[in-house]
């Protein structure tokens, strides 16, 4: 659009300066997303969509403020820098606040930056052949496939100038199993890729969460109380280590609540675990050139054998804590690959439970938690048994990645985490 170019940005910066802040800056962004939709098993949507966002930043004195403009007539604009200028002097002083410097690499452009129309829809229908090949007893309630592109135009008064672009896809699908009148939970799943060369079955966990479905088809209560080892998959893994991972961010390094504040170069959790973050990683759908403050994203390893190596903070939180700050904000994460097959991990298993989802509010300060046990399955005599509803997991997240027993050698790929399987003792399943 015409609006989008470094022009338009150094104009607004323009107009910034002469008001006479210290520091200031403007972001300006784009995002483009075509969606093609199943609905009840047949193509049934084509949509094309664009959003503008422009956010200006500003320093005057210590003061700090930032303000969000979502439409980009010159009146909205002005009304913007108005409200800029009222945050700043009302804001505290906070000599922290800081804008990035110029990065050694200005411009950027990865992915595909044009939408394929007729490979998205060969895509989807070729899908849906294979689904009802392969799984004909799996229902679709509802298949999305999305083209996004991202622009992003950044330009301040310390000399930062970057235009980075970025496309790629995302493919979510959800869907359940009938037969003889019986039918599993919901479930669901969802990947990225850079291109649209794979068959979407075969994109991430897609194909293991539908076959998942068609052995649910029989799920029934879980009845009682044990404690035993829990192999949690990696969908599930996704969001337990979300939770941990925001000990070692600025919420929590800031206030002070955070165990892990004094243990860089300490242990934190199992010596089995091995977790980093791959910015510009090949494997992966997305790619991070700068951190959200602007500075240039570089890889970085958060937990080596077990011992912390770095926290994820801002500029801003690593300048009030005398801390580093993180090399990335945090976009594409690595385990480690463990030394077990998978099927492996169940052996010696005499009562315990494959994790498939969970669902549950955060933890508490201490690391309490507890949730709901989705697509998941009981484990007993070292073999998986039967799937099971109305089961309720919990634990304490710290105690459970202190608590790993072993790490799959196989990993799952959904174009934006590369995540293992693991084994966990000590955890509590209750049914009714």
């Amino acid at each position: 659009m015409e609006h989008l170019s470094f022009d338009f940005v150094r104009k607004i910066l323009s107009r910034l300066q002469a008001i006479g802040f210290d520091q200031a800056e403007v972001l300006l962004g784009n995002e483009h997303l075509t969606e093609m939709e199943v609905d009840v098993s047949s193509i049934s949507l084509l949509r094309n969509t664009e959003a503008d966002q422009l956010v200006l930043r500003a320093i005057q004195g210590g003061r700090y403020g930032s303000v969000v403009v979502t439409q980009l007539d010159d009146s909205r604009i002005q009304m913007g820098i108005s409200k800029l200028q009222d945050q700043v002097m009302s804001a505290p002083v906070d000599e922290a606040r800081t804008f990035a410097p110029q990065p050694l690499v200005a411009m950027n452009e990865m992915g595909p930056l044009e939408p394929q129309h007729y490979a998205m829809h060969n895509s989807l229908s070729q899908f849906l052949v294979a689904v009802s090949e392969a799984y004909p007893e799996c229902v679709l309630k509802q298949a999305l496939l999305r083209y996004h592109r991202g622009r992003r135009i950044r330009m301040n008064t310390v000399g930062h100038e970057t235009d980075t672009t970025e496309g790629y896809y995302s493919f979510g699908v959800r869907f359940l199993s009938k037969r003889n009148g019986k039918t599993s939970q919901i479930g669901f799943n969802g990947s990225c890729s850079a291109d649209l060369g794979t068959d979407l079955i075969e994109w991430g966990g897609i194909r293991r969460a539908l076959e998942s479905s068609v052995r649910e088809i029989n799920l029934a209560p879980l009845h009682g109380r044990f404690a035993g080892r829990v192999i949690i998959a990696p969908e599930a893994l996704y969001i337990l280590m979300g939770h941990w991972l925001q000990n070692l961010k600025d919420e929590k390094i800031l206030s002070g609540v955070s165990p892990f504040r004094d243990k860089l170069d300490k242990p934190v959790c199992s010596p089995l675990l091995s977790f980093s973050i791959e910015p510009r990683g090949g494997s992966f759908a997305r790619h991070e050139f700068l951190t959200d403050e602007g500075f240039g994203s570089e890889p970085s390893t958060i937990v080596k054998d077990g011992i912390l190596k770095s926290y994820m903070l801002s500029d801003y939180a690593a300048k009030k804590t005398g801390l580093s700050r993180g090399e990335s904000s945090g976009l594409n994460w690595v385990f480690g690959a463990g030394k077990t097959r998978l099927p492996e991990m169940f052996g010696g298993i005499d009562k315990g439970l494959l994790l498939g989802r969970i669902s549950g509010g955060v933890p508490a300060a201490n690391g309490d938690f507890s949730g709901i046990a989705k697509n998941s399955f009981l484990i007993e005599g070292g073999y998986l048994s039967r799937p099971i509803s109305e089961a309720v997991i919990s634990g304490n997240i710290f105690d459970m990645f202190n608590s790993v027993t072993a790490v799959s050698q196989d990993r799952s790929n959904d174009g934006l985490a590369l995540i293992p399987w693991i084994g966990v003792d000590g955890m509590s399943i209750r049914g009714r």
